[in-house]
């Protein structure tokens, strides 16, 4: 038996809204489920946890551990694959330890802690997504969308980052990261011991560092804010 992952919508359906398919008639209903079969693509599953965040953790979603058959050899991200038949075999009370998660897609009012020693790709939050990351975590670039909120933990490594209206990010100290983009509407302070790369601040953007930041080129465009901190010595 071949067995994969899969996040679905707090009704047993899929995520996606075109071609909706239901994966478990009833929340009660007896395990395992009934044979699903899928059409166009197939089911995108993930085999070991990989990828299984990346096409969107919405609210209230349930993570389901199914049984599959007949993979249709569709072109998915890394750890996933895509199957004609699968039926649910166990409802899980979190997602399955994966060392890599791939991407990261956190919906509107989804919210997602992942474990220690995990490895993820990139993110993106959006308005009303909420994003728990373990201290010393590694990420791909980091999108922070309207509404959205995310706090980096300690000794974290990031790649680029860009920060939209109305999104927030707090940042540890010594944080590294890679290029930084603040857009209208969005604010970023960043922390003591900061390693950057280069810095574009947009019409609108609010940037705030401090004097011992490290970074590459800093660009403020018109309309632009950025304000430095520089602590004053005592006489």
């Amino acid at each position: 038996m071949t067995v994969a992952y899969k996040l679905l919508k707090s009704e047993f359906t899929s995520i996606r809204e075109d071609d909706r398919v239901c994966y478990l008639p009833h929340p009660a209903a007896r395990l395992p489920g009934p044979w699903v079969e899928v059409g166009g693509y197939g089911a995108y599953c993930s085999l070991t946890g990989e990828g299984l965040f990346c096409g969107g953790v919405p609210a209230g979603w349930r993570c389901v551990k199914l049984e599959v058959e007949s993979p249709t050899g569709t072109s998915a991200p890394d750890g996933v694959e895509c199957f004609r038949r699968v039926r649910v075999v166990e409802i899980l009370t979190e997602p399955p330890a994966a060392v890599k998660t791939g991407s990261i897609l956190v919906l509107a009012g989804g919210s997602l802690t992942l474990p220690a020693a995990v490895k993820t790709g990139d993110i993106k939050v959006w308005e009303g997504g909420s994003l728990t990351l373990p201290a010393a975590i590694k990420t791909g670039y980091i999108e922070v969308w309207e509404g959205g909120s995310l706090t980096l933990p300690a000794a974290a490594e990031t790649g680029s980052i860009e920060v939209w209206e109305g999104g927030s990010l707090t940042m540890p100290a010594a944080v590294k990261t890679g290029y930084i983009e603040v857009r209208a509407g969005g604010s970023l302070i960043l922390p003591a011991a900061a390693e950057t790369g280069s810095i574009v601040v947009w019409e609108g953007g609010s940037l705030t560092m401090p004097a011992a930041a490290e970074t590459g080129s800093i660009l403020v465009r018109e309309g632009g804010s950025l304000t430095r901190i520089v602590r004053e010595e005592t006489k």
